[in-house]
C-alpha cells in the first residue's frame, strides 16, 4: 500500500496554473504578462542586486529547530541589503501540508520577512510578506499522504503527539492538494 501521492507533473502544473488563472482572458484582456515580475521597490535602475536563498525549512527536531533560529537570525541580519529572498523549496516535511506551515516555518521566519496578515493555524492562505519571496516548490510541498494514513492521523492523536516527540515525524489530516496548500500560501493565487 503506498502512503504517499506524489502527483504527475502534469497535475501539479495544472494546480498552479488553477491558482493562478494562468491565460485567464480577464487577465490577458488587462495586458498584464504573467511572465514578467516586477519588484517595484524604488530599485529599478540598479543592474546590481542581492538577494538570499533559503530552503529545506522544517524543523522538527530540537536541533532543526535550533538550526532555524541561527539561519533565520543570519538573514535577518541582511535582510535590509536583499531585495528579496528565493526558496528553493520543501517549506515543510514530510507532507506539505499548509497546517504546518505556522509551526515549523512562519514562527522562525516571521521576523525576518515580516509576516503582517493575521497569521493562524488553519488558514495560511492570507499570508502578506513585507519582504518579497520567489518560491520555487519542491518535491515535498506536492506529497501528500494517501486516505488511510490520513485517517490513522486524525484518529490517534495521542499516538501522534509520542511519535512526534520520539522521531519528530509529523502526521495530519490536511495535506499539500497537489500543491494548492503552497501556491496559497507564497503565490498570489487568483482562484479560491
Amino acid at each position: 500500500m503506498k502512503f504517499i501521492y506524489d502527483p504527475p507533473i502534469a497535475t501539479k502544473i495544472a494546480t498552479i496554473n488553477q491558482c493562478l488563472c494562468w491565460g485567464n482572458p480577464g487577465i490577458i484582456n488587462q495586458g498584464i504578462d504573467q511572465t514578467q515580475l516586477v519588484l517595484d521597490d524604488g530599485h529599478n535602475e540598479r543592474p546590481d542586486f542581492s538577494f538570499l536563498v533559503l530552503g529545506d525549512t522544517d524543523s522538527d527536531t530540537e536541533y532543526g529547530r535550533k538550526l532555524q533560529a541561527q539561519i533565520a537570525q543570519q538573514l535577518l541580519d541582511h535582510i535590509d541589503t536583499c531585495r528579496f529572498t528565493l526558496h528553493t523549496g520543501d517549506l515543510v516535511y514530510p507532507f506539505g501540508s499548509g497546517e504546518f506551515y505556522l509551526e515549523k516555518f512562519i514562527q522562525f521566519y516571521q521576523e525576518v520577512f515580516g509576516v503582517r496578515s493575521p497569521v493562524n493555524k488553519t488558514d495560511t492562505t492570507r499570508l502578506v510578506f513585507n519582504h518579497p519571496i520567489l518560491p520555487v516548490p519542491g518535491n515535498h510541498d506536492y506529497y501528500d499522504l494517501t486516505f488511510l494514513p490520513r485517517l490513522f492521523a486524525q484518529l490517534s492523536l495521542p499516538l501522534r503527539r509520542w511519535l512526534k516527540s520520539q522521531l519528530g515525524l509529523t502526521l495530519g489530516w490536511e495535506s499539500s492538494y497537489q500543491g494548492k496548500a503552497y501556491a496559497h500560501a507564497f503565490l498570489d493565487c487568483l482562484s479560491q
